[in-house]
């Protein structure tokens, strides 16, 4: 008796399986379709940076990636001492470009890193958004359009002057 009740569950789990894979399926969005990745000049490093690493430069990242079709090679980090992929030297040596997401962090990265002010831009994207937040993701993709321009054209701009760095609002996290 108990196993005709096992194999009855089982096959209902089964069979629920199914229905629910074909649901999901059948509610899937259309995907963006994507442009045939184009040839660039050099290949590109671009890593992002923000506090914890938990949703602005990941969703930086991914967002980044689409757009750029994935002509550019990409990483997200974090500053803070308890997030799962701090900054290191090995990321700031592998990175072309850096995008930080406030003032604060460019602020700590060129305190360990002065070589790398070059390879600067800050987003001004604050954290103050949820995961996935439609807000912070539209801000997100107007600035990264800009920024994937610049990189496109050639006009990597120098970096701020000393003195233009934004709000101080340094957090001693690295």
């Amino acid at each position: 008796m108990l196993s005709r009740t096992l194999l009855a569950v089982a096959l209902g789990a089964v069979a629920g399986g199914f229905l629910l894979a074909g649901l999901i399926q059948a509610l899937r969005l259309p995907s963006r379709r994507r442009v045939a990745r184009v040839p660039h000049r050099q290949s590109r490093n671009v890593l992002f940076v923000c506090t914890d690493n938990l949703c602005r430069g990941p969703a930086a990242e991914a967002l980044f990636r689409q757009i750029a079709n994935g002509t550019y090679r990409t990483r997200s980090v974090g500053i803070s001492r308890t997030c799962l992929h701090r900054i290191s030297e090995r990321d700031v040596c592998w990175a072309d470009a850096m995008m930080v997401m406030e003032w604060h962090h460019r602020a700590l990265i060129l305190e360990r890193w002065p070589e790398a002010a070059a390879k600067l831009r800050v987003l001004e994207i604050e954290d103050r958004y949820y995961r996935n937040d439609p807000v912070m993701l539209r801000l997100l993709e107007v600035k990264l359009e800009g920024f994937l321009t610049e990189l496109e054209s050639g006009e990597w701009l120098t970096p701020p002057v000393r003195g233009t760095r934004g709000p101080s609002r340094i957090r001693r996290a690295v």
